[in-house]
């Protein structure tokens, strides 16, 4: 099992799946930025599940996928 480290880049998700987390972080995002006022705190959790899925959909970098030492990503 490798070490975590937040510097790793490695990408070890899959193109589908990459897809998938842009379009969900961004849907909770939106979610989180027009509901903040009627509630802050769902909308705090929202916006950081959010941004880790957009996180991972933009660089291909997964850090559960890491501590599990799997990956998603094919290889050419």
């Amino acid at each position: 099992m490798n070490a975590l480290s937040i510097l790793d880049t490695t990408v070890n998700v899959g193109k589908d799946e990459r897809t998938q987390s842009i379009i969900t972080g961004a849907t909770f995002l939106i979610s989180a930025l027009s509901n903040m006022k009627s509630s802050p705190k769902l909308s705090i959790a929202k916006s950081v599940l959010g941004g880790y899925l957009l996180y991972r959909g933009l660089s291909g970098h997964c850090h559960i996928n890491q501590m599990a030492d799997k990956t998603t990503a094919r290889e050419f």
